[in-house]
C-alpha cells in the first residue's frame, strides 16, 4: 500500500511539473480579462491618424497615462524606440497603423508587463493573418472601440457585479 502511494504521488508530482512547463495556450491568452485590460494604468497607442489622437485623448480623459507611438507629437517614434523594461501595460493599435504583428512580436521583451493587444476599433479592421500572428505566439488580445471607453467599462463592472450577485 505505501508502494502504490508512493507511486501515485510520483505520478501526481511529474504531472504537476508538466503542466507548469506547458506553454500557455492561445484560447488562454488571446481572451484577456476585460476589467483587467481596461483597469490598466499605462498604454501605448501606436498609429498615425487623427484618429490615434482621439483614442489618446479618450484614454487621457480616463485617467491612463499613455505614450503614444508614431505620429507627430510622439514620446516613440516607433516600438524599436520603447526602453527596456518599459511597464506598458496595454499595446492600442489603430486601424490604418503601419506597425505590423512581427514589430510587437520582437519589442515583447522589453514589455514585461504587456497584459493584451487592443485591436481598435474592432477585428474586422484588422486582416486575419494578423489575428492568426497575434494567436500564433500567444499574445492576449482583444477588439475594443476605445473611443467609448468609459460605456464599455461601466457595462463590464456592471456585468461583473451581476455575475457576483448570481454565485451569492
Amino acid at each position: 500500500a505505501a508502494a502504490a502511494a508512493a507511486a501515485a504521488a510520483a505520478t501526481e508530482s511529474s504531472t504537476k511539473k508538466e503542466a507548469a512547463t506547458e506553454p500557455r495556450t492561445t484560447e488562454k491568452s488571446s481572451s484577456p480579462n476585460l476589467l483587467d485590460v481596461l483597469g490598466a494604468r499605462i498604454w501605448a497607442v501606436i498609429g498615425l491618424t487623427e484618429t490615434s489622437r482621439e483614442v489618446v485623448d479618450t484614454l487621457m480623459d480616463a485617467d491612463k497615462t499613455v505614450y503614444s507611438v508614431g505620429f507627430d507629437d510622439h514620446f516613440f517614434e516607433g516600438l524599436s524606440g520603447i526602453p527596456h523594461d518599459c511597464q506598458i501595460e496595454v499595446l492600442a493599435i489603430v486601424e490604418g497603423s503601419p506597425t505590423t504583428v512581427q514589430e510587437i512580436v520582437e519589442v515583447l521583451p522589453k514589455l514585461p508587463r504587456l497584459q493584451a493587444v487592443v485591436l481598435h476599433p474592432a477585428r474586422e479592421a484588422f486582416s486575419l493573418a494578423d489575428i492568426e500572428r497575434l494567436q500564433a505566439h500567444n499574445i492576449p488580445h482583444l477588439p475594443l472601440d476605445l473611443n467609448k471607453f468609459e460605456e464599455i467599462y461601466a457595462n463590464a463592472l456592471l456585468q461583473c457585479g451581476e455575475q457576483q450577485n448570481k454565485k451569492k
